[in-house]
């Protein structure tokens, strides 16, 4: 993953109110203690998910741009 996104995944983690992680950890049966931790701490799983929905995103935007 490229360190643009990685910044924004970052980004979005520290940004997110602990009950807004509690409901993503648990819609993709994470476990929801993770919502206390630093983003360096959290799984490789769960920072794949957050690039992907960053991802996702901005193609969205990219595509409503054109």
């Amino acid at each position: 993953m490229n360190t643009e996104t990685n910044f924004k995944a970052k980004e979005y983690w520290i940004n997110l109110s602990k009950d807004k992680r509690v409901k993503l950890l648990l819609e993709y049966k994470f476990w929801e203690g993770f919502s206390d931790y630093l983003y360096e701490y959290i799984p490789e799983d769960l920072k794949t998910l957050i690039w992907l929905k960053i991802d996702i995103n901005n193609e969205f935007k990219d595509n409503m741009l054109k």
